[in-house]
């Protein structure tokens, strides 16, 4: 039963090191493998790249399935801001491509759609530990080519269609400019038919699931969105 965690950082900065410490907390509490990927980061290697370095990394996991001791038939994928946008992504490229079959998607505070319209980009104002000028700043070093943000595996809110997606654990946070695409995406995604729970996390700002040490609603997140991740993965 292996997760595939995807972390953030704009797309330009973060490792899997970085996370190493929750990885951990995720395995022992879902029981499960935890394969994190180290992708290229932009903007020296921009769209699509980072994203193709994901997939790649989850096709590996399957085709050595046997090898690393785990179960290709119960996968799960999940990221938190700009890994939550390149899971997403994943989704829809395994979906479109007949690729790996994921059980289970979970998305924290994440990036959905690049030309960043929501009403929360304007409603949360800046001083809220991530501002609209570093949002734009991120985006622009990741895609570096004009309008990439419009495609699908950019932008996964604008996909043509969000049937046949893996069900989804979504959270968002109340201080956050990405809020609503948080809500937006699993309006669209039961929409189409995907089983979703999604929440907002009341109080909370972008960066709140790595406060687990300082703020007990972080931490009693954390264990709910795991626990949800064993059942996923362990039904």
């Amino acid at each position: 039963m292996p997760l595939v965690p995807i972390h953030g950082g704009g797309w330009c900065v973060g490792s899997l090191y970085e996370r190493d410490p929750r990885c951990r907390e995720i395995a022992a509490g879902a029981n499960c493998v935890v394969a994190s990927v180290e992708y290229r980061l932009a903007p020296e290697n921009a769209y699509p790249i980072p994203l193709n370095d994901c997939y790649e990394s989850l096709e590996w996991l399957v085709a050595n399935a046997a090898t690393m001791n785990v179960d290709p038939a119960r996968l799960g994928i999940g990221g938190e801001s700009a890994g939550a946008n390149l899971a997403a992504a994943v989704c829809l490229m395994a979906r479109d491509r007949n690729g790996p079959t994921i059980r289970h998607q979970w998305l924290d505070v994440p990036a959905l759609d690049g030309r960043l319209i929501s009403d929360s980009m304007a409603q949360v104002p800046d001083g809220n530990l991530l501002d609209l000028a570093d949002i734009k700043r991120f985006r622009d070093a990741y895609f570096q080519q004009p309008d990439q943000y419009l495609e699908p595996y950019g932008s996964p809110l604008l996909a043509e269609s969000f049937e046949d997606l893996p069900p989804a654990w979504i959270m968002g946070a109340q201080y956050d400019k990405l809020r609503d695409d948080s809500t937006a995406y699993g309006d669209a995604l039961r929409g189409a038919g995907v089983a979703v729970q999604h929440q907002i996390l009341a109080g909370h700002v972008h960066p709140s699931m790595a406060f687990t040490r300082m703020l007990p609603g972080a931490k009693a997140y954390e264990r709910e969105a795991i626990a949800a991740l064993a059942r996923a993965l362990h039904a």
